[in-house]
């Protein structure tokens, strides 16, 4: 974001950051064991419905709650 910032302030534009994330990624519902999988880097997660409804929901809001004070924070419209 370093870099992205010093790039937006050298060129005086604004800037506009988009998250898009399917509803069934960010606050997934499991019926039972599964394995998510990172589309970009293949990465595989392990996860229970007790994880997901708990743990990976908080996360994922902390996540989004970062993304849209960082970018506000930079002067920067945002999109989740």
């Amino acid at each position: 974001m370093k870099t992205i910032e010093a790039l937006r302030l050298s060129m005086a534009m604004r800037w506009c950051c988009f998250i898009c994330c399917d509803p069934k990624e960010t606050f997934p519902t499991l019926r039972g064991p599964a394995v998510l999988v990172d589309l970009e880097t293949d990465q595989r997660l392990e996860v229970i419905p007790d994880y997901v409804k708990h743990q990976y929901r908080a996360k994922m809001t902390g996540h989004l709650a970062e993304m849209r004070e960082k970018t506000q924070r930079g002067g920067w419209g945002i999109s989740c």
